[in-house]
């Protein structure tokens, strides 16, 4: 079972994710997206998923992440509606992104694919 961090603040992506993670044998964890890298450390999650919010990704907490050696290994994956989220995922060192709207196999295909 992996351990998933979730940030988000959107109520439907907050109830929906974890139940598509659990219903996949993974551990969900939902916070808020603007934590700060010593939370990330200290939970040690095995992948974030990283959703926008007010269609905004946060690419400083993407790149902390990185650049932290207690960190630098977790995948993280951008959940977003922004048209460029292939330019912002790749500027902000994430793993991958995925388009939204999305379906419950395309989540569960990419957590599957980070976690190997």
């Amino acid at each position: 079972m992996a351990k998933v961090l979730i940030l988000d603040v959107d109520p439907e992506l907050v109830e929906v994710l974890p139940i598509i993670l659990t219903q996949h044998g993974h551990q969900a964890i939902v916070l808020d997206p603007h934590i700060n890298i010593n939370d990330v450390a200290f939970i040690r999650p095995d992948l974030v998923l990283l959703t926008d919010v007010a269609n905004e990704i946060n690419p400083d907490l993407c790149l902390k992440v990185k650049s932290d050696q207690r960190t630098e290994t977790i995948p993280i994956v951008l959940l977003s509606v922004l048209p460029d989220i292939e330019d912002v995922a790749f500027a902000s060192k994430a793993d991958g992104y995925i388009k939204m709207p999305f379906d419950i196999q395309e989540i569960a295909d990419a957590v599957n694919i980070y976690l190997l």
